[in-house]
């Protein structure tokens, strides 16, 4: 592969480090390491270890440098042939971002700190994937910038442990020396430090501070504050302030204990795990992605941010608590072997570009509604099989999200809310539609609003069902024909990829939890293993009363499978169908098992697999109990089966009138004839016949 990473400069800071750090073993692993930056002292370290930099002015926020500096860089791009572009900061984000328009390349950022969620900044989340380096940081992106969660890769930083080796000290009470690293800025707590460092010179009068690092050109202010504040306290002999170097190894090496005193949300802090790898124990305040690293009192010590007395007190109990202050270097030195190695960072950032490069990229389409989704499983399981190094999508409405969530034949999940935000969210949709870059959109949703969404998205490849004036939004229309079953109506389009399915089987994807789930629940319930059962759906969605065959139908078919067939009847439905509990309650003197509103769909699944036969209308029951190989029965009123009916064992209940299919809610002749005149004697009749067999 060849990567590009863009960072502002290549100046000393944990970003430079990171980029360092990553060309090097990318290097090493044959892969060709490419570096765009505006210069810096850590430019001879890159190109030492094999890595080719272009010094350009990327650390510039006008508008017009960040244009030109896009085109440059575009040319890099086609003329190197780049496959990754990496950027690390706002201003290289969004140089990153319009220079791979119109290339192959894929981008993608790293998140290293709390960006305000401003225009300029919303470029972070702009990336076909989004590295977070922290816990905190990952939720901040999430919540302030309305990231979807499953473009985001959590990778903590990484320490090279060559470089770090580990060392156990002793600490000595007439050599102490105690360190703070990093820019000298308001932000980072020096001056906590140094008002701590007072009091524990009290108890331990030999102890020496060094205060690591350097002061940007708009900061000179505050260095000299800090100055100040330590010559006020008589510390003038006793700390030092060193200027940033390259040597950070070297100096924490020197130190009994380092201090981070931040008091804003850190992103991670490179320099605390830089430090437990050589053996020195870390106080460093509970801010942000610290919390990712540090156990308090397990492998290092938080605190308060902003409180000097905090950080005395704790200081002098790692000072003077030797035994513990040993087993938590121990343990630290043991977590950063097992969570925070270069070698693991760059595995983890590699499976990220990889993830990138699959081909093709391809989303579906499929919102709603929950048996809708069951049935385009056939679909995704075909096109795995035909592209199995190429990355599939769904967008899927996230009410529906639990179904596919175990699927192996979906990459990623694009969950929306469909009925929130009006003509916001559509847009917020095609955004992240059109970041992600997929090479083909298969739209098995086939309404307005999803044509709408595939046209504007600008998809190479747009293949769906033209209909109502509405070819232009797709590249391969296909007139609808209503005959047609619904996962054959599926498998007409996938012929435009030369996929043809031979497999038309429903599939669901229980976790083993939900598996374990309904076994614990009919032990409970007094279930064995011998006893058999049927499945009963009297409900449907509200809005479809046409459905419906009737609770009271229910009810009697009940007792007829428990007093003939000598079978548990199982009602279920969903949490808004628990309003009948009392009547099945009041009303049936059998026994029977009440589901209604206590599973979720994989608990569902597996229930229904326990069972002989399921009897439900038209609705999401109907298929789950295909998918999990349940013969069903089904009322089929006002829809027409040839268009709806699941494959599998399916046996269709419905009586011929001339007003069939009418796809009405609610009865337009007030007899509702085609599910009433089905009997209670021919369900069952029907239970039978499907037990013989």
């Amino acid at each position: 592969m060849k990567i590009l990473q863009i960072v502002p400069e290549m100046k000393m800071g944990g970003v430079e480090t990171g980029t360092l750090d990553l060309a090097k073993a990318l290097v090493e692993r044959g892969h060709q390491a490419f570096v765009i930056s505006a210069g810096g002292p850590m430019v001879s370290d890159l190109e030492r270890r094999g890595v080719w930099h272009l010094e350009l002015p990327v650390c510039r926020k006008s508008p017009g440098t960040i244009l030109r500096m896009s085109r440059r860089v575009r040319k890099f791009i086609r003329d190197e042939k780049i496959d990754i572009v990496h950027a690390r900061s706002r201003v290289p984000a969004w140089i990153g971002f319009l220079a791979v328009r119109g290339t192959k390349a894929r981008f993608l950022t790293t998140a290293h700190g709390y960006y305000r969620p401003h225009c300029f900044s919303r470029v972070m989340g702009w990336g076909e994937r989004i590295i977070a380096i922290s816990e905190s940081i990952q939720e901040h992106l999430i919540q302030n910038f309305h990231v979807f969660p499953d473009r985001i890769r959590l990778i903590h930083r990484g320490v090279d442990l060559k470089n770090f080796s580990y060392r156990e000290k002793l600490i000595h009470p007439h050599s102490l020396r105690i360190g703070i690293l990093g820019r000298l800025t308001p932000l980072k707590g020096h001056e906590y430090f140094i008002k701590a460092f007072q009091k524990v010179r009290a108890v331990f009068p030999d102890a020496k501070g060094m205060v690591v690092g350097s002061a940007p050109p708009s900061k000179k202010s505050h260095e000299e504050f800090l100055i100040r504040l330590r010559d006020e306290l008589g510390l003038k002999e006793a700390i030092e302030f060193i200027s940033g170097t390259s040597q950070v190894a070297e100096i924490l090496k020197t130190l009994d204990v380092l201090v981070l005193a931040t008091t804003t949300p850190e992103g991670f802090g490179r320099v605390i795990i830089e430090a437990q790898a050589v053996g020195v124990p870390v106080v460093a305040t509970a801010v942000g992605g610290v919390v990712d690293v540090i156990e308090h009192g397990r492998n290092g010590w938080l605190v308060t941010p902003g409180d000097s007395e905090s950080l005395a007190r704790t200081l002098l109990s790692v000072l003077q608590d030797s035994p513990l202050t040993l087993k938590n270097i121990r343990e630290a030195r043991r977590r950063v072997e097992e969570r925070f190695t270069l070698d693991l960072m760059v595995e983890k950032t590699l499976e990220v570009y990889q993830e990138l490069l699959k081909s093709p990229k391809i989303l579906v389409i499929k919102w709603s509604a929950l048996g809708d989704i069951i049935l385009v499983s056939p679909s995704l399981r075909a096109l795995r099989s035909a592209y199995p190094q190429g990355e599939i999508s769904l967008l899927i409405d996230e009410a529906y999200g639990e179904i596919v969530q175990n699927s192996p034949y979906v990459d990623q999940k694009i969950l929306i809310r469909r009925k929130k935000g009006g003509f916001r969210n559509f847009f917020r949709w095609l955004h992240e539609i059109r970041i992600r870059k997929f090479d083909v959109l298969i739209d098995f949703q086939n309404s307005e609003k999803s044509h709408l969404l595939g046209w504007l998205s600008q998809i190479p490849k747009r293949i769906g069902y033209g209909r109502r004036g509405r070819n232009f939004c797709l590249t391969h229309p296909l007139r609808y024909q209503p005959e047609s079953g619904p996962v054959e109506s599926q498998n007409r389009l996938l012929k435009f990829l030369n996929i043809s399915m031979n497999d038309f089987h429903l599939e669901m994807w229980p976790s083993r939890p939900e598996e374990a789930s309904v076994e614990k629940s009919l032990e409970r319930q007094g279930v064995s293993s011998r006893e058999k059962m049927v499945a009963l759906f009297p409900f449907s969605n509200a809005r479809w009363q046409t459905k419906q065959w009737g609770l009271n139908h229910f009810i009697t078919l009940a007792e007829c499978v428990s007093e003939k067939l000598k079978m548990i009847p199982v009602f279920i439905g969903g949490k808004e169908d628990a309003l009948f509990k009392p009547i099945l309650k009041d009303r049936l003197k059998i026994r029977y098992l009440d589901w209604i509103g206590e599973a979720n769909m994989g608990e569902l699944s597996e229930l229904l697999k326990r069972c002989c036969v399921l009897v439900s209308g038209d609705s999401a029951p109907l298929h789950v109990g295909a998918a999990s190989g349940t013969p069903v029965i089904a009322f089929f009123g006002p829809t027409d089966p040839r268009r709806h009916a699941p494959p599998g064992r399916v046996k269709i209940l419905t009586q011929a009138v001339p007003c069939a299919p009418c796809y009405s809610p609610t009865c337009r002749i007030k007899t509702h004839d085609c599910l009433e005149e089905v009997t209670v004697e021919q369900v069952f009749n029907a239970i039978q016949e499907i037990l013989k067999r």
